[in-house]
């Protein structure tokens, strides 16, 4: 082996875990959270109007949920009435200004202190709205798509489209679970 193969090899030894320890620090500085669970189907539109308020159950795949994002749709931007996101004892009041014709709409809250495995839920309403013709419409699915959680009242078995998003407790706790899913995508 001459002199220049050995340097090359001696180089691409030392870069690579250099390389990949500069990417892990990278990353835990730029990745705040971790995409939990979601249900993206969308069959139907229900109206949330002051008769009718919707509640979903989720059950929380780790701590730290932070974020839920849900498609709900004012149609033409008709609807300027107060909005409400509830969960636990977190309430957000939006109004119909913020939601657009067929949009997912990103509810974002300091993280939950609640353990993995925990059923929580959360609820959307809209008080101001009497007339259903007018109420903004949440995406609702055909059947049972989260089977770890559901619709309640007479939408069940059905679930919310929405999405879930955590943050860790720890930077440990992101790098792992990155790492698995970085794993399960690759085998």
């Amino acid at each position: 082996m001459s002199k220049q193969t050995e340097k090359l090899i001696t180089i691409l030894a030392f870069s690579l875990p250099v390389s990949i320890f500069i990417f892990a620090i990278l990353f835990l500085l730029l990745v705040k959270r971790v995409p939990g669970a979601y249900q993206f189907e969308s069959a139907e539109l229900v109206p949330i109007y002051d008769k009718q308020s919707l509640t979903q159950t989720i059950t929380l795949e780790q701590s730290g949920l932070d974020t839920v994002m849900v498609f709900l749709k004012n149609a033409r931007l008709d609807n300027r009435d107060k909005f409400v996101f509830q969960i636990e004892d977190k309430e957000i009041l939006i109004n119909g200004y913020n939601i657009g014709d067929g949009d997912t709409i990103k509810f974002q809250f300091a993280p939950l202190d609640l353990p993995a495995g925990r059923q929580a839920s959360f609820t959307l309403s809209a008080l101001d709205t009497k007339n259903p013709n007018l109420a903004i419409k949440a995406g609702v699915s055909a059947g049972d798509a989260y089977p770890a959680g559901e619709l309640s009242g007479r939408f069940t078995p059905r679930d919310l489209s929405f999405q879930l998003f955590y943050q860790p407790v720890s930077k440990k706790t992101l790098l792992i679970h990155s790492i698995k899913s970085f794993l399960n995508r690759l085998f």
